[in-house]
């Protein structure tokens, strides 16, 4: 009796273990993954934060997010984007305001106590910090910069042929993958994120 209903919905059966198998895989990724371990403090001159390759390298990230990151830190710089907190600090020049703030950072993340009153947003846990002398207006610029956000779990729902299917699927950087159960036969899709903001 079992087996006779189960051959009349193998390919439900199926699209429901793929979909299980999907949402396993990405769950056990999100869980498990590798975390990157928080890096110290980069500090950098303002000039070398808008050279896509020597911020590449000092980050050790790749060509895209390297630009995307040149991009951010111009709209910060120019003013289009406000500072989150502002806080002052006392130094012999600007360069050694940058190297002490660093290093605040550095000894506020190893030790888990703040003991330089840095704000909040300062010592915030990120993949990557950079902090900048900031020349042309006599302060020091801390980017926190977070790099993974690139993998979801997602649901939804098709409407096809007149039927309703319900999907789950997964998505690591710009593609996707769903699978789609529901009115008799599975729908599959593939999709690819051209723009991200």
């Amino acid at each position: 009796m079992i087996l006779s209903e189960m051959k009349k919905h193998k390919k439900t059966i199926a699209c429901v273990a793929v979909v299980a198998v999907l949402l396993g895989g990405g769950l056990y990724f999100y869980l498990h993954h590798e975390k990157v371990a928080q890096e110290a403090p980069k500090v950098m001159k303002y000039q070398d934060t808008t050279n896509s390759g020597k911020l590449k390298n000092t980050l050790d990230v790749d060509d895209n997010t390297a630009g995307q990151l040149v991009k951010e830190i111009e709209y910060i710089y120019d003013g289009k984007v406000a500072p989150e907190t502002t806080y002052y600090v006392t130094a012999p020049n600007l360069e050694k305001a940058a190297d002490d703030t660093a290093s605040n950072i550095k000894t506020t993340m190893a030790t888990g106590k703040n003991t330089n009153n840095l704000p909040t947003a300062a010592v915030e846990k990120t993949d990557r910090t950079v902090v900048t002398a900031n020349t042309d207006q006599q302060q020091v610029d801390v980017y926190k910069i977070n790099l993974r956000n690139n993998h979801k779990l997602k649901g939804g729902v098709l409407y096809h042929d007149n039927g309703l299917s319900v999907g789950a699927g997964y998505q690591a950087g710009k593609w996707e993958g769903m699978v789609y159960v529901g009115h008799g036969k599975p729908d599959y899709a593939v999709n690819y994120t051209w723009k991200e903001w």
